[in-house]
């Protein structure tokens, strides 16, 4: 069964690319960029927001404006 995996390029690379995700639960504290305990309680309900991917027709990539109450 190994050496048929083997022989399956798109068997490997799909492989490789689940034992890196699964890697990255190890990982994904450290990565993480804001602390899972802190929560803004000002906003809790608050609705969700646009996401906008340009600004001034420039690509910035994914990024909200900030809400005014």
């Amino acid at each position: 069964m190994w050496w048929r995996f083997r022989r399956h390029k798109l068997a490997v690379v799909a492989g490789i690319f689940l034992l890196l995700m699964y890697a990255s639960v190890f990982v994904s504290e450290i990565i993480a960029p804001y602390n899972p305990e802190k929560r803004d309680t000002d906003f809790i309900r608050a609705p969700p927001q646009a996401l906008h991917l340009f600004h001034d027709g420039k690509f910035i990539g994914p990024f909200v404006l900030r809400l005014s109450i």
